[in-house]
């Protein structure tokens, strides 16, 4: 019973928390300017319902589910938040149920996956058909999820939560020994190659940002453009450790798809990209790294060190190299602000 309450009150935080991401995304997409803005011109009606959104793994199998709760609805696809990434172009079936009890199945393809926080991410899905075999696979995992007559419309069965949880764990622990062994090799085979830049496209961040090291091994191009591609994840810390990556390489082909990061709205994502710049003697991160040096919290440390490395100089990332670094910007009238 005790037990029962507590997996209650757990459920109903999170509800909360995503009735609160969902607030936030309408508030920003307001802002016609912004990242949230809205780009759709076709009508679209707004749809707060618990969802179960079903894919197949990357072994083209399995049949995992999540669930989500729906954002809003149009005739050209829908929205909806979920707590895992989902690769885009990625086929899904999305399962509603909408007030006549009635389970309702709808197919298409991921166009986006954004990460509002950490652990959340807003999905948009454009309908359309998908691969014949897949939907036959998929729908009868949906038909095995769906809830019985009578049952609660808007939460799929316990066993059915349980079964994808599993199967994505079990996932996870496999891409894990796979990239372990990968790593630990003195060199990788084509095969080995191909399976860790598949798994660098996972729909769990986890494991893409697990590849982010055994990328760096790669000998050949398929490494850096692999890397390269993640500095588009829907994970901002993936991104980050991407750029990071590609700095230590010192790729000077991803210095355009860095400079695009300098612009982020994560702090720590652009200070990456304006770190692994600064390695490739390229100084378009200075005004970044100088801006945050400036600031009021800890970044400020990591900015400084990053400022020593763009400009040539050795700024400890403490509250004396923090001192330094701006008197550095000051004596050299450098603009931040």
């Amino acid at each position: 019973m005790a037990e029962e309450r507590a997996n209650s009150a757990v459920a109903n935080r999170q509800q909360q928390e995503i009735r609160e991401l969902l607030r936030d995304i309408d508030s920003r997409s307001a802002d016609l300017q912004g990242r949230w803005a809205e780009k759709r011109n076709v009508d679209r009606r707004k749809l707060q319902t618990s969802c179960r959104v079903h894919h197949l793994a990357h072994d083209e199998t399995t049949v995992l589910t999540m669930v989500g709760t729906t954002r809003d609805i149009s005739l050209g696809g829908m929205g909806f938040v979920a707590s895992e990434h989902l690769a885009r172009g990625r086929p899904v079936l999305v399962t509603i149920t909408i007030s006549d009890n009635k389970a309702k199945h709808l197919t298409g393809t991921v166009a986006y996956s954004r990460c509002i926080r950490e652990g959340w991410y807003l999905i948009g899905v454009k309908f359309g058909p998908v691969d014949g075999k897949l939907t036959a696979s998929i729908s009868q995992k949906a038909a095995d999820d769906a809830p019985s007559p009578g049952g609660p419309a808007n939460e799929p069965g316990r066993e059915a939560k349980t079964s994808s949880m599993e199967a994505s764990r079990g996932a996870r622990e496999r891409a894990m020994g796979v990239l372990a062994a990968a790593s630990a090799a003195r060199t990788m085979s084509k095969q080995t190659i191909a399976k860790v830049v598949m798994m660098s496209i996972s729909s769990d961040h986890v494991v893409r940002r697990a590849t982010i090291p055994v990328l760096m091994q790669i000998t050949g191009p398929e490494g850096v453009m692999a890397l390269i591609d993640r500095l588009n994840d829907a994970n901002a810390t993936v991104q980050g450790e991407a750029a990071e990556a590609l700095g230590q390489l010192r790729a000077t082909q991803a210095a355009g798809d860095l400079r695009k990061l300098l612009r982020h709205s994560d702090r720590e994502v652009a200070l990456r990209a304006a770190e692994a710049l600064g390695r490739m003697d390229d100084k378009s991160g200075l005004r970044v790294a100088a801006r945050q040096v400036h600031g009021d919290d800890p970044l400020n440390r990591r900015a400084a060190r990053v400022l020593g490395t763009i400009v040539g100089q050795s700024f400890r990332p403490t509250n004396e190299g923090v001192a330094a670094a701006r008197r550095f910007v000051k004596a050299n009238r450098i603009k931040w602000r």
